[in-house]
């Protein structure tokens, strides 16, 4: 990973991502209130207005760094990011960082959730290519169920995976 201006991160990997607190706004609360617990950081926002909305965001960095929070994830589907765009949250985030004190930087990893995958026929050709193509190498099936798991979810997966493995004729015994 390497940071994007200051401390905004963009990350691929959803191990990291499940041991942080998330961060997350609600567009459409009934009232202006930050909700913190130990998973959790939920922003209920109701004002419509980007000027406000900017704000909220400027305070909210600034006190998450006061709370000596060192590390949040932010889903790149939250509606934040649709309401002020990639590039203003970066902008405001970096200039919330030229005030703060560099030993209490709020680091904000962006992430994007694993794709659910619904259709059989799919799932076959995404074990196929991670499995039996040049990128994957005829990999064991916990390697290749790790590459899947940084992108795809589906039920099954595990077993299905092994299976795929276990009947795969050129693969070498890395099962």
């Amino acid at each position: 990973m390497k940071p994007d201006q200051l401390h905004i991160w963009e990350c691929t990997s959803i191990s990291e991502i499940n041991k942080l607190m998330k961060l997350q706004f609600n567009m459409n609360a009934c009232k202006n209130e930050i909700i913190i617990n130990d998973k959790n950081i939920i922003v209920e926002y109701k004002d419509k207005s980007l000027s406000e909305l900017k704000l909220t965001l400027r305070n909210l960095i600034f006190e998450l760094s006061d709370l000596n929070i060192e590390f949040v994830a932010l889903n790149m589907n939250d509606e934040l990011l649709k309401e002020l765009g990639l590039q203003n949250f970066k902008d405001i985030y970096n200039d919330c960082h030229k005030i703060i004190e560099k030993d209490r930087y709020l680091n904000i990893l962006l992430y994007e959730p694993p794709k659910e995958i619904k259709c059989k026929n799919e799932m076959l050709r995404l074990i196929n290519h991670y499995h039996s193509t040049l990128y994957g190498g005829h990999c064991g099936i916990n390697k290749c169920i790790k590459k899947l798991k940084q992108k795809y979810v589906w039920k099954n997966m595990n077993k299905m995976v092994k299976n795929y493995i276990n009947n795969c004729q050129n693969a070498p015994n890395q099962k």
